[in-house]
């Protein structure tokens, strides 16, 4: 969390991400809009998510991480 972090390399084997870990980081900040992963979870929606969205994961997902799907988006 707020830290100038710009590249990320996250194993296949973590499967939680703690709440807000990447908050206000340049690699987030960096990111478009969209649904954003770290490795293999999911971390949240980032951007205002449209009225109606409706998304699939990628197929090797592990895991969603904590609140990522509440409204308040990253």
């Amino acid at each position: 969390m707020n830290t100038n972090l710009t590249t990320l390399n996250i194993p296949d084997s973590v499967y939680k991400i703690g709440y807000d870990a990447f908050k206000n980081s340049q690699w987030l900040k960096s990111r478009p809009t969209g649904l954003i992963y770290a490795g293999k979870v999911v971390l949240g929606y980032k951007g205002l998510m449209p009225n109606g969205y409706i998304t699939t994961l990628e197929t090797d997902t592990l895991a969603i991480a904590y609140s990522a799907l509440l409204i308040n988006q990253l």
